[in-house]
């Protein structure tokens, strides 16, 4: 889920002056009724720019923000009480307010609550709402709703399968900075679905999805290497990919580096540490990791 934060034209033109600040500025906004600058306000205390990083003020100024009427202020408290940041994780009330933001026009909101209803959570289940939901979204101009509706379409478990659908949405959501759709355009061309397989293409896609952290992309990068795709083989870059990949929480990262630690593939050989590279893949639900645990004898 993403956050709706705004960053506030009042920030910009302040950070000219010496006085007032801007917090003073937002701040007084805020107090005259500006659901903006009370929404922004929060933002300000959630990252702690400037001030000290309160998430208790930012649910506050969260609050105001969308009791005045701001949508994006309802989707970022809704978030809050999504993830139980400084409240009580309350997903029926995340919903709620989700809801609220996208009937005001804020896309964000539309394209959380969709997963919402994809996964019923806080709410019942319901695909066609979701599906609707994302299609809003990714209409309004949210890239993540584009990519959610394009994982829906290339699965083709919630609506029938259409790749063609699936590369236009992923291309949309790419270019509009929803960097783990660009991953799965890469592997698209790849692989040669819907267009001609180029592998540069790919390459280029994967290595601007890891630059801008989508970890599947730097496990992507590592492969190229490792198989000596586009660029000349050398497993020692392709492992440094696959570290990135893994610090980053990416299952398929882990398993590829537990197998460079097998082999010593660009790396000192360390079966020990391949172990636990495999355990951590496996755990997190990669299917590689645990077929090389059993592999290598180790009860799963």
């Amino acid at each position: 889920m993403r956050s709706a934060w705004l960053v506030s034209l009042v920030l910009l033109e302040a950070s000219c002056r010496s006085d007032p600040d801007p917090k003073t500025l937002l701040d007084r906004e805020c107090q005259a009724g500006s659901g903006k600058a009370c929404n922004t306000l929060g933002g300000v205390y959630l990252r702690g720019e400037g001030v000290t990083k309160d998430e208790a003020k930012a649910t506050l100024f969260f609050g105001e923000s969308c009791d005045l009427g701001e949508a994006a202020g309802c989707t970022d408290l809704g978030l809050m009480y999504a993830e139980g940041t400084a409240v009580n994780k309350d997903e029926p009330r995340a919903a709620s307010l989700y809801e609220r933001g996208c009937n005001g026009g804020q896309f964000v909101g539309c394209s959380n609550l969709g997963l919402m209803y994809l996964k019923g959570r806080g709410v019942a289940r319901d695909e066609g709402k979701a599906v609707a939901l994302f299609g809003k979204a990714c209409e309004g101009g949210t890239a993540l709703g584009c990519y959610n509706l394009g994982v829906l379409y290339q699965q083709g478990t919630v609506v029938g399968e259409d790749e063609s659908k699936a590369f236009s949405l992923y291309t949309r959501a790419c270019d509009g900075a929803e960097f783990r759709a660009c991953t799965n355009l890469g592997l698209m061309y790849a692989n040669g679905v819907i267009v001609g397989s180029d592998e540069t293409k790919a390459l280029s896609l994967y290595r601007l999805a890891c630059d801008r952290g989508d970890p599947r992309g730097c496990s992507n990068v590592g492969a190229a290497y490792a198989q000596g795709m586009v660029v000349g083989k050398d497993e020692g870059i392709a492992a440094g990919f696959y570290a990135r990949a893994c610090e980053a929480k990416d299952a398929r990262g882990c398993a590829n580096l537990g197998g460079a630690y097998e082999k010593g593939a660009g790396v000192g050989k360390d079966v020990t540490r391949a172990l636990e590279l495999y355990k951590q893949a496996c755990s997190a639900g990669d299917q590689l990791g645990c077929e090389r645990l059993k592999h290598l004898g180790t009860p799963l």
